[in-house]
């Protein structure tokens, strides 16, 4: 599990693949983000993801120095149409 300090930014990062072939692939409706840190509190709702290239998307989260430490969620989804893919990751946030 990765790990941040408090303050320091967090870079979220997703790949979306073609599900037959496997290749990287872009969603034609949206990749977006849900943050939510170790008290279940939604730090981050539904936000649009950054494209990196074909088929990887970014958010940079930055962190405050008054966020909760502990395990944080990221669940990231992509629409494609009426075809939707979510994805959880846990990450770690420390003093």
């Amino acid at each position: 599990m990765d790990t941040f300090q408090k303050s320091e930014t967090c870079p979220l990062e997703i790949e979306i693949r073609d599900k037959d072939t496997g290749a990287l692939s872009t969603p034609a409706t949206s990749v977006t983000v849900t943050v939510t840190d170790s008290t279940g509190t939604v730090k981050v709702n539904n936000q649009a993801m950054a494209v990196k290239s074909t088929g990887i998307y970014y958010y940079n989260l930055q962190l405050a120095a008054d966020d909760e430490s502990g395990t944080w969620t990221a669940r990231f989804k992509a629409t494609d149409d009426i075809k939707v893919s979510i994805t959880d990751c846990q990450f770690c946030v420390v003093d």
